[in-house]
């Protein structure tokens, strides 16, 4: 018979790699996102940035409820291991799955709201510009005055 720690460890070590499926699969939601959307590289890093934070957060929750705390080597291996079985196991077809139904629906969603709000955005375009052209003149009549002083 298996003893009651030994029971528990094992149990440790496979919510470590389920919890690492769970975070690279939401990466993979992440990435699907940017896919689809793009984004800048400082976007991109914020992006990142609360990601990993959530992903600790995420750990640390599941150490502190089933190993009291306690940040064990194998727990991490397991997390690691966990994010690699995903990645090189399903992540490509899910991603690319991903990106083909997530994109369908935005460009379905553009053609249904382009011709809405093309107008008006033809409208904000003109005005920023305008506003842009009056913003460089008021700075340039500024630094005039103040070479002036």
């Amino acid at each position: 018979m298996i003893s009651a720690e030994i029971t528990g460890q094992c149990q440790l070590f496979l919510s470590g790699v389920f919890l690492g499926m769970c975070m690279i699969f939401a990466y993979d939601l992440l990435r699907i996102w940017r896919r689809v959307i793009r984004h800048g590289t400082v976007w991109i890093g914020i992006e990142d940035m609360f990601f990993w934070c959530g992903c600790a957060v995420a750990l640390f929750g599941m150490l502190y409820r089933q190993n009291d705390g306690l940040v064990r080597g194998f727990v991490i291996a397991a997390v690691v291991s966990g994010m690699l079985l995903y990645h090189f196991g399903v992540s490509r077809y899910v991603v690319s799955a991903g990106v083909k139904v997530l994109g369908a629906f935005v460009k379905g969603l553009s053609v249904i709201f382009k011709p809405l709000f093309g107008p008006l955005g033809n409208i904000c375009k003109k005005n920023s510009q305008i506003l842009k052209k009056r913003l460089k003149k008021l700075w340039k009549a500024i630094k005039i005055r103040l070479c002036k002083l």
